[in-house]
């Protein structure tokens, strides 16, 4: 009686196909009924004589469970368990013979797992021991190829790994080789034959999210091709590897991504042939593709060698990137927990870089020498230590680095041996990508179309909270001053930062310069300083000496003293009219004054009833009553500048007034 062996995670058992019963019984039956012909009936492979046929009943009981890793043996790819529905080859050669492609090897014989156990896949993959006693032995491998009946040579290509299926298919497991069997149940040990690759991933405070993360693995071995031919059960594994066939081009595996992954997790996976960090293959990277479209690169260290059967595992822990910018602009969106760079004196406008103006104004030549950094105000402890400068002159690297708190903080940069700035620049500190949620609105007539953040510039939320608020700018300046977050009745907290007025002071500073030149530099060096608007023919309202409406760029272009973040701007009414104003058609708003009170225009386009800072006195003024948002364009010809203006059930999208109040922005892409 044939037994049938259940699958387990610790062995893997081939058993006859039922159909052989059948195929005695009727020979019995035949031979029962011409006594006078009694002599063998010989198939090309199989050979059957009555009770004396002896079926092969393979055991393949795998003692290597897993990879290769710090001395432990290998087996099945996915688990210490064989998967229903896995195929298997094994070729069975009589002790007589040495090479496989003689005729007198059974070849490829397919075997397929179910639940019951490894079973031929139909009747002529039935494997039977030869009637003359001799024995044989055997070879199997996984996973099963038709092509290896004809050729004996199994090629794998490892560049398509990005589901499961196709990873697995590359997993080549071989069974060296059974040696001498002639009954009984001979035992199949598979191992694996390739190397694999096991990146386990994990998110750092403000990086972008790892589900579907898609990772590539370049310059590596693009194929392998395995002669069964060239397999021996007599030779040792080292040998049997040898004759892998690995391909000498390299290229790039796309790996798989389990299905688990999540935002602040990820493991992926990918076969590799067996190689060493020489030739092509010197400079592998590893390449990572987060859905917000970034990529980031690792390099394999060169002294990894991927070698046969054996599991590399890699534990990453993902960053948000370290932003080293080649001349920048005047704010910076910097995550929580990360570090910014960026050059000293050099700011980007509009796809171009420019060296800060009236940075020597007092000097005869350029400044070549030493710069110092420090926090000018912090509102949220968000800088963790104290800025640093490597270089000198043109060539200063700042290195600033935040802490796990959002907010805001302005920092600047000052000579050696000096504390008055020569420029200054705004960390806005928060987990924001401004390209993600937006609102887009036109014109009258379509011409000209506005994408807006879904945010106030320096908020670090959207919406209508106390955190939405962000900061105040007077028009034409770069640098932000605090807005108010305590509420209605104010923000006492202003008088923690040196030199910025509280909310109740009526303590008010004029620009000293008689000239806008030296006024700006003025105000590049005292960026906590609310400048009150001037009075007399042609100044009111203006907080420099004359009137200059290109400081945002009102012709079109972004200036050096725009506040927004690179690729955004200040917007711009570009037909100077309320037909072409950037929030035209926006309906009149409804809400209670108080803490939440905004404007609601839609996802994306809530706008916080953040108040003002006065243009004579700079207090905060109107919070949580009305909205006041600048744009960098003149108002109607004179003297004032374009704004939008709202309170409940009132907007004005095109309103003209004074330059030297501290306003909201919104800022546009550009």
């Amino acid at each position: 009686m044939i037994k049938q062996y259940i699958l387990n995670r610790k062995s893997l058992l081939i058993v006859n196909c039922p159909l052989s019963i059948l195929l005695r019984i009727l020979l019995i039956i035949l031979i029962s009924l011409s006594f006078v012909h009694c002599q063998l009936f010989i198939t090309d492979e199989h050979i059957l004589q009555g009770d004396k046929a002896s079926i092969i009943t393979f055991s393949a009981e795998s003692p290597r469970k897993g990879w290769l890793n710090s001395g432990h043996t290998a087996s099945r790819i996915s688990n210490e368990a064989w998967t229903v529905g896995d195929e298997v080859g094994i070729y069975m050669i009589p002790t007589a013979v040495t090479n496989i492609t003689a005729n007198e090897v059974w070849k490829n014989k397919k075997h397929i797992v179910t639940s019951l156990g490894l079973f031929p896949a139909d009747a002529d993959n039935t494997l039977y021991y030869p009637l003359n006693g001799t024995g044989a032995h055997f070879t199997a491998y996984y996973p099963y190829s038709s092509g290896a009946t004809s050729t004996n040579k199994l090629t794998f290509n490892f560049t398509d790994q990005s589901t499961e299926a196709k990873k697995e298919s590359k997993d080549f497991c071989f069974h060296r080789g059974t040696i001498n069997y002639y009954r009984g149940t001979p035992k199949l040990n598979f191992s694996h034959r390739f190397s694999k690759i096991l990146i386990k991933m994990s998110k750092d405070t403000g990086a972008h999210s790892l589900e579907n993360v898609q990772v590539s693995l370049s310059n590596v071995p693009a194929s392998a091709t395995v002669d069964m031919a060239k397999l021996s059960a007599n030779a040792s594994e080292e040998s049997n590897i040898a004759n892998f066939g690995i391909s000498t081009t390299a290229t790039t595996i796309s790996a798989f991504t389990s299905p688990d992954s999540r935002e602040n997790a990820a493991t992926v996976e990918a076969i590799v042939a067996p190689h060493a960090a020489t030739g092509k293959f010197a400079d592998r990277k590893l390449t990572f593709l987060t859905t917000d479209g970034k990529t980031r690169t690792y390099d394999l260290p060169n002294d990894l060698t991927f070698e046969a059967g054996k599991v590399y595992t890699l534990n990453l822990l993902y960053r948000p990137p370290t932003k080293v910018h080649d001349g920048m602009t005047n704010c910076f969106i910097v995550a929580p927990g990360t570090e910014l760079k960026f050059p000293a004196l050099r700011v980007y406008v509009h796809n171009r870089y420019l060296f800060t103006p009236y940075l020597h104004v007092d000097d005869t030549a350029p400044y070549t020498g030493a710069f110092t950094t420090a926090v000018v105000w912090d509102d949220n402890g968000v800088i963790n230590g104290t800025p640093t400068v490597s270089g000198d002159g043109d060539y200063a690297i700042i290195t600033v680095k935040t802490t796990s708190r959002s907010g805001n903080a302005v920092i600047k940069i000052c000579k050696a041996g000096q504390t008055t700035p020569v420029w200054s620049y705004h960390i806005w500190v928060t987990a924001y990508d401004p390209d993600k949620n937006t609102f887009t609105n036109s014109d009258k007539n379509n011409k000209h179309t506005w994408i807006f953040m879904d945010r106030n510039l320096g908020a670090t939320e959207a919406g209508s909270g106390l955190a939405a608020r962000g900061l105040f700018y007077q028009w034409g300046r770069k640098d932000p001053l605090p807005g108010a977050k305590a509420g209605t009745a104010g923000f006492s907290a202003l008088s923690k930062f040196s030199g910025m007025l509280d909310a109740g002071s009526t303590a008010v500073v004029k620009i000293s310069g008689s000239t806008n030149a030296k006024g700006i530099v003025e105000s590049i060096q005292k960026p906590t300083t609310f400048f009150a608007s001037l009075t007399g023919s042609g100044t009111t309202g203006n907080w420099l000496p004359v009137h200059d409406y290109e400081l945002w760029g009102h012709s079109g272009n972004k200036t050096i003293y725009d506040p927004c973040p690179m690729g955004w701007r200040v917007p711009v009414n570009y037909g100077m009219s309320a037909d072409t104003t950037p929030w035209y058609g926006l309906a009149n708003p409804t809400f209670s004054n108080g803490d939440d009170a905004a404007a609601n225009w839609g996802t994306n386009a809530i706008y916080p009833a953040a108040g003002n800072r006065t243009h004579n006195y700079g207090r905060i003024e109107n919070v949580g009553v009305n909205g006041n948002y600048y744009t960098a364009s003149q108002y109607n010809g004179n003297s004032s500048v374009e704004k939008l203006l709202f309170h409940s059930n009132v907007v004005h999208s095109y309103y003209g007034y004074y330059k030297a109040n501290g306003e909201s922005i919104r800022c546009v892409k550009e």
